[in-house]
């Protein structure tokens, strides 16, 4: 890559873990994209106070030379908020496969 990889926490406390497992699977992305040109990954928090599990939002963007960039940003229904910022990380990441994939 490029540039350095981004990452960013909204509503929640920046987490040496977090970073690592985003930075493993950009690792994993760089394989399929070797002319990745910048990444960006924003974890967010609901500020909302309801009686459901906190639920974790992430948006990934990443760069490819002559291209528009990639944006996915993977935020689960109530019924299937993420009480586990890993599991959000995995899916998110899943979704901008299958949609990289396609391309």
């Amino acid at each position: 890559m490029l540039t350095p990889l981004e990452i960013a926490f909204h509503g929640l406390e920046r987490s040496d873990a977090v970073e690592d497992r985003i930075r493993m699977k950009f690792a994993k992305l760089e394989q399929h994209f070797e002319r990745m040109t910048h990444g960006r990954v924003i974890v967010s928090q609901s500020a909302r106070r309801a009686p459901i599990a906190k639920k974790y939002e992430v948006t990934i963007e990443i760069g490819l030379p002559g291209q528009q960039p990639i944006v996915v940003n993977y935020e689960p229904p109530i019924e299937e908020a993420q009480s586990d910022v890993m599991v959000a990380l995995r899916d998110a990441f899943a979704v901008l496969f299958f949609v990289s994939v396609g391309m």
